[in-house]
């Protein structure tokens, strides 16, 4: 326990303060959600502690460790616990994927969390070549490093000040992705290293700095997806002729936008609104008897599928075959720093500050350690 308070305390101050006088030699540990199940068959190379009920066991050896109604199985004996921590471990293995650093399973009503407790620096070394191609410009990377750290430390600030929460992100695309060791890459790992300990601050505060895959030609603005930062402004943005995802076009047929939404034969859908990014804001769906739902347009696209319709982007329309063509440019919620794009810059010779103040206005580098 007295572990732990020194990490949140020591987090807090370099929140808070974002300063450069915080220690080196301190280390951030971030706890990554890597699911939840009722099983974990979990393997260990190295000798580790383990942690139930507040005693300390030293241990070696792989864990089977199960959910039950009266507290968790672990290799077959049941301990009343509500949780198992293991300390000491330099790496684990679960479902065919290997993590740096050690973990705690916390019991759950209906299952068992496994959250991974990972040094700041070497967490980022698995997600930037889990967000971004290896083989992308050295700028490029050192932009998604500072984006995803900044990112990450925000989410633990946020998340400390809840002593009840047990992880500060998720493994993917609702924090940042995270896929283990075996993603780790030298050309990724070479911009972590170059970045060490920059952030990115508004007025000295650390900001969130969302980034997604592509805006397809311009930013959306924060309020679009309920963050109102002044960081947060729609900007143009050239992208890479490599991008997948610069245009795109899907059908769907209108039966199963009737399904979704419980209406009758559906007359006409039509967008109603639009954001100052021009993105779909409000869409209304007609039917034969004159009735009209009001939609949000990213309830919209979650409905459709977020890998199906890939932005709010877009226009729309019915075909003479009787499916709705919606036609977009970009992948994603659109807000800050466009994945794509953030490439196209480096293309053109923009080094990672310029790249990072183009899409996160106002913003500065900072240093904490």
């Amino acid at each position: 326990m007295l572990k732990k308070f020194y990490i949140v305390l020591f987090v807090s101050l370099i929140l808070s303060n974002v300063s450069h006088s915080a220690s080196p030699s301190k280390k951030i540990q971030t706890r990554v959600l890597l699911g939840t199940s009722k099983s974990y068959k979990i393997f260990l190379k190295d000798n580790y502690v383990l942690v139930a009920n507040d005693k300390k066991v030293s241990h070696k050896g792989n864990l089977d460790i199960k959910f039950h109604k009266q507290g968790i199985l672990l290799n077959n004996k049941l301990l009343k616990a509500q949780s198992i921590e293991v300390l000491g471990s330099s790496s684990f293995s679960v479902n065919r994927r290997t993590y740096r650093g050690a973990f705690i399973v916390h019991r759950e009503k209906n299952g068992l969390s496994l959250v991974n407790n990972v040094e700041l620096e070497r967490y980022l070394l698995s997600v930037v070549p889990s967000e971004v191609y290896k083989s992308w410009n050295h700028e490029t990377l050192k932009a998604q490093a500072i984006a995803a750290r900044t990112y990450a430390l925000f989410e633990i600030q946020r998340s400390r000040r809840n002593k009840n929460r047990k992880f500060d992100v998720f493994s993917d695309t609702r924090s940042q992705v995270y896929k283990g060791v075996q993603e780790e890459h030298r050309n990724t790992s070479r911009a972590v290293l170059a970045t060490k300990g920059q952030v990115l601050t508004y007025k000295g505060t650390l900001i969130k700095s969302y980034f997604s895959s592509s805006i397809g030609g311009m930013s959306a603005a924060g309020y679009e997806i309920g963050d109102n930062k002044p960081y947060l402004k729609p900007v143009k943005s050239y992208t890479s002729k490599k991008n997948p995802n610069s245009s795109w076009a899907i059908q769907v047929p209108l039966k199963k936008i009737q399904q979704q939404y419980k209406t009758t034969t559906i007359k006409s859908v039509n967008v109603a609104s639009r954001s100052t990014s021009g993105r779909i804001n409000k869409i209304n769906i007609k039917d034969t008897k004159g009735k009209i739902t009001s939609v949000r347009g990213d309830h919209f696209r979650a409905k459709m599928g977020y890998s199906n319709m890939k932005s709010t982007r877009a226009q729309m329309g019915i075909s003479k075959s009787g499916n709705l063509v919606i036609k977009g440019s970009g992948y994603g919620h659109g807000v800050g720093m466009g994945q794509w794009e953030a490439e196209e810059l480096a293309r053109r010779g923009a080094n990672y500050s310029q790249i990072l103040s183009h899409f996160y206005q106002g913003t500065r580098l900072k240093k904490i350690y």
